[in-house]
């Protein structure tokens, strides 16, 4: 049993001295899925008026 909760320590380690990527990694989902939505919007107003 400790070897699993050494491995998930390590794991969890492992993931918190990246968090920086995973904070720019959302900021560019974020940027990107507001691309998307404007996207959306554009063609919905240029269909409806063209």
């Amino acid at each position: 049993m400790s070897l699993q909760g050494n491995t998930l320590e390590d794991a969890i380690g492992r993931t918190r001295d990246k968090w920086g990527w995973f904070v720019a990694l959302g900021v560019l989902l974020l940027i990107f899925g507001g691309i998307a939505f404007g996207n959306l919007f554009i063609a919905t107003v240029a269909s409806v008026y063209v």
